[in-house]
């Protein structure tokens, strides 16, 4: 009797839907109470080709929340 290979059963759950990262090359924010005037950063390297890491670092209540929840709420009215 030969032995029979052992089947093999995966404990990985199934893929969520993939979607690419992000990139931005620049981030700009106007009118946001906690930035006064408008505000750009620039999110590239030396060769104009998106950061491979951005940090955003300050204080509590200097903006970085804001910041990020601008540009999500910038990017849902682009694709909607």
């Amino acid at each position: 009797m030969a032995d029979k290979p052992k089947k093999t059963t995966s404990k990985r759950k199934p893929a969520a839907h993939y979607e690419p990262p992000v990139y931005f090359l620049s981030l700009a924010v106007d009118r946001v109470l906690c930035f006064k005037d408008k505000q750009v950063l620039d999110l590239t390297d030396s060769n104009d080709n998106p950061a491979q890491w951005t940090v955003i670092l300050g204080d509590n209540g200097v903006g970085k929340t804001t910041l990020l929840h601008s540009e999500i709420d910038n990017r849902s009215t682009k694709t909607s």
